[in-house]
Order: structure tokens, then C-alpha cells, then sequence
């Protein structure tokens, strides 16, 4: 074997082959007897036997971020948090925890507090100033995932 030709890590296939018996006995719906049932088996006993293999593996390059996703806040304030791209096996969840979100988050909430928007009310538009607080609830966490090994 080469190594340096490429190594494919999953592949994908889908195929159907099922017994026919009797009229209508493909699609399963059909009760002869025990033939719906035993249709049934079958197809359980065939999809089992030809799953395909996917090597799953964890290690992926990858960049976070968190973001206000409050339309009112300017684009240019909306991102708290992009990291550099990182290499790890860590799921989304873990990576989460890797981010400090209550600091990122006082000092955001400091700028909420000096934007200004518009309100529109049936008089027309009012320009308010600050926002209230955004809580860790409304933040919008994204995994990009770069490549996976």
C-alpha cells in the first residue's frame, strides 16, 4: 500500500432488497398470516448485518465562538469570544467550558449598557440608551469544525 495516497475515513451506502412473497408483502403493510412479521425480521435482520463501518474519531480542528445574537446591538459588538483555531477531542459541550463566559459577559453587558437604539411606539421612534443585561441564556455558542480526523 501507498502512503501517500489519501485514506477515505467513512463512506456512505443505502440499498433495499426485500422478499416478496405475496402481493404487497414489500412495503410490509400486508398481513398474510405471519408474512407481514416475518417481512419484518427480515428487514430488521438485513439492515443489522449491512450497516457500514465508520471509523468515528475525535480529533478536529476547530474555532468558537460566542455571540449576542440581539439584533439591537451593533454587528461590530456582537461577537464576545472567537478563538484561534485549536486542535482537540473534546465535544461541544466540553469546549464550552474552556470559555471564561462570565467575565466575556460583565464586559459586554458594560457596552449594552451605553447603546443606543429605536424603539418604534405608535408615535413614531424613540431613541433609547442601554440595553438591559443579557444573560448567558440568550448567547449563541457556534463550533465551527475546520477538519476532522
Amino acid at each position: 500500500m501507498d502512503d501517500n495516497l489519501p485514506i477515505f475515513t467513512n463512506s456512505n451506502y443505502a440499498t433495499s432488497s426485500f422478499p416478496v412473497g405475496a402481493k404487497g408483502l414489500a412495503s410490509g403493510t400486508t398481513t398474510i398470516g405471519n408474512a407481514s412479521l416475518e417481512l419484518n425480521a427480515y428487514k430488521q435482520a438485513f439492515l443489522h448485518q449491512h450497516q457500514p463501518s465508520v471509523i468515528v474519531s475525535k480529533l478536529r480542528i476547530v474555532r468558537v465562538f460566542l455571540v449576542d445574537a440581539d439584533d439591537r446591538v451593533p454587528v461590530a459588538k456582537r461577537v464576545l469570544y472567537r478563538s484561534d483555531e485549536m486542535t482537540t477531542d473534546a465535544t461541544d459541550q466540553e469546549l464550552y467550558f474552556d470559555i471564561p463566559v462570565n467575565d466575556l459577559l460583565k464586559k459586554h453587558n458594560a457596552e449594552r449598557a451605553e447603546i443606543e437604539w429605536e424603539e418604534k411606539t405608535t408615535e413614531g421612534t424613540k431613541t433609547r440608551k442601554g440595553l438591559k443585561e443579557a444573560r448567558i441564556r440568550d448567547l449563541v455558542m457556534s463550533v465551527t469544525t475546520i477538519a476532522q480526523f
